[in-house]
């Protein structure tokens, strides 16, 4: 963004100064005061997670790992 934003070129010079105060936003209003905002609104909402391998219409995933097959010599 640096090197953008030092260029000689006009238009370079206006997308690098963009992304510079695209990162700066999105730092500062975006992940410092709307995401906290938003998970304090949510509450318990928040840490939702799906039951995944558990469906009553499917057997659960098997806890031990099914060994790979020998490699046959050249």
């Amino acid at each position: 963004m640096a090197a953008l934003a030092l260029s000689s070129l006009v238009l370079l010079k206006l997308i690098g100064v963009g992304l510079a105060l695209a990162v700066l936003l999105d730092c500062t209003v975006i992940r410092a005061l709307l995401v906290p905002a938003v998970m304090r609104l949510a509450g318990r909402a928040n840490w939702w997670l799906p039951r995944l391998g558990h469906r009553k219409d499917r057997p659960a995933p098997s806890p031990t790992p099914v060994p790979a097959a020998p490699m046959e010599a050249p």
